[in-house]
């Protein structure tokens, strides 16, 4: 039995791939788990921080709500890892908005203190 691809009109179609000879990118593969388990650790420490720095309840409170939230953004990151097209832009977007928040953590800290 023939186990190519076939066109509409039944004739096989030319230069399509034969079933289980094409292997998926190893390497897009390996910066998708990049993004999904190390950077997004950073990332979603950052945003920790940021949260638990900038809600307007009391410091426990805030400390416990970032925490909390912490597990759904490190969640929905290992999934958009894994589900975008770009890793070029997945890239970018985590490590542009992780530095924009750990730069404004940053100048809270030396600005208001730890307190």
């Amino acid at each position: 039995m023939n186990a190519e691809p076939l066109r509409r009109d039944g004739a096989p179609r030319r230069g399509a791939p034969r079933s289980g000879t094409r292997r998926p990118p190893r390497r897009g593969t390996l910066w998708r788990i990049l993004a999904a388990v190390p950077l997004n650790y950073v990332y979603t420490s950052v945003a920790t921080a940021f949260a638990a720095r900038h809600l307007p309840v009391d410091p426990a409170q805030a400390s416990l709500t970032a925490t909390l939230g912490s597990f759904l953004l490190f969640t929905a990151v290992v999934i958009v890892a894994f589900s975008v097209r770009s890793i070029l832009r997945l890239w970018f977007f985590l490590v542009a908005t992780g530095a924009a928040m750990g730069l404004m953590v940053w100048t809270s800290i030396l600005l208001e203190g730890r307190g």
